[in-house]
């Protein structure tokens, strides 16, 4: 009939794995305790690479051509890790430090 399905197995083993994610991973976690801090850090994210055109992947520049420069940073964001969106926003709002060198 053309349609593509699972197989009983399958759809009962991912009926068991998507009540586990809901209930310990989306809605019963730490993470969930951390959902404002997220938020804002999107946000600072947005707003941040928003202005910094210079900090864009070459491919995002092209969206933001096709479809503008809000779209383009919610692509762009939407495919970050998690690892490098830390890093990114670290790089722009985290100072870095220095030393002073001591002549003696």
């Amino acid at each position: 009939n053309g349609k593509l399905c699972m197989s009983e197995e399958m759809q009962s083993i991912f009926k068991e794995l998507h009540s586990f994610m809901y209930e310990f991973v989306y809605t019963g976690s730490r993470a969930k305790y951390e959902d404002e801090k997220i938020l804002d850090f999107i946000k600072f994210l947005y707003e941040y690479l928003l202005k910094k055109e210079n900090k864009w992947p070459e491919d995002i520049k092209t969206i933001a051509k096709e479809e503008g420069a809000h779209r383009a940073v919610c692509d762009y964001i939407s495919g970050m890790t998690d690892r490098f969106a830390v890093d990114v926003f670290k790089d722009a709002f985290i100072p870095k430090s220095w030393r002073i060198a001591k002549e003696f």
